[in-house]
């Protein structure tokens, strides 16, 4: 039992500084609460795009069905972290600016 916590602990702490491409995810959980209001109010200023027109974006760049989203801040400003289910069955992981709406990465 001590073991598995210990394997938790362990995990949660080598995921909390995830990068990437040179974009360092921010996982702190007690940001959490202080991040969803920022970004609500990022988004009734307009600095922020619309779930729905990320989700157009997302589906038309990227050639599918969005099945996943999340809206991060990083060290480089807001992202929506998305995942596009193709026609082909293949899942693609893209980063978008969540301001411009541009594709910032995809595998």
């Amino acid at each position: 039992m001590i073991t598995l916590l210990a394997m938790v602990i362990l995990s949660s702490a080598v995921s909390a500084n995830n990068d990437v491409n040179g974009i360092a995810l921010a996982y702190d959980s007690h940001a959490f609460d202080d991040d969803h209001d920022d970004a609500l109010k990022a988004i009734k200023r307009g600095e922020i795009l619309s779930y729905d027109r990320i989700k157009s974006v997302a589906e038309r760049e990227l050639g599918g069905k969005m099945v996943g989203e999340r809206l991060r801040r990083t060290n480089q400003g807001w992202v929506y972290e998305v995942r596009v289910r193709r026609n082909d069955g293949k899942v693609v992981f893209a980063i978008i600016n969540a301001g411009s709406g541009k594709v910032i990465s995809k595998r």
